[in-house]
């Protein structure tokens, strides 16, 4: 039993950033999470989710598609321990719960 308790606490940022992503995405926008790989975020989001262990190749990937015209922007679940590579004015902040912070990229073209 506490062991569910242990886990279900650790979940608990994701399911809530999860939670926003899933009410907010745009049609088409993707999910990208950068950090340790937690399927779980596919499981609350009930949607497809890139995963990436470094900010830096998520965002490349990001922004070569928004440059192909793939699409506009992206959400991006960041690991906080990740979140010091964002560069300020890049990415807006549309929430932070635990060690994670939901951000949304968007390129210069939407």
């Amino acid at each position: 039993p506490s062991l569910r308790i242990i886990d279900s606490s650790r979940q608990a940022p994701l399911r809530e950033l999860s939670s926003v992503a899933s009410s907010v995405r745009r049609k088409g926008e993707p999910l990208v999470m950068v950090g340790p790989c937690m399927p779980s975020v596919v499981y609350y989001t009930q949607g497809p989710v890139a995963f990436f262990d470094v900010y830096k190749e998520a965002v490349q990937k990001v922004d070569i598609s928004c440059a192909e015209g793939r699409l506009t922007s992206a959400l991006i679940l960041v690991d906080e321990q990740q979140i010091n590579r964002v560069k300020p004015g890049t990415s807006k902040e549309l929430g932070r719960s635990g060690g994670y912070v939901l951000l949304r990229r968007v390129t210069s073209q939407a």
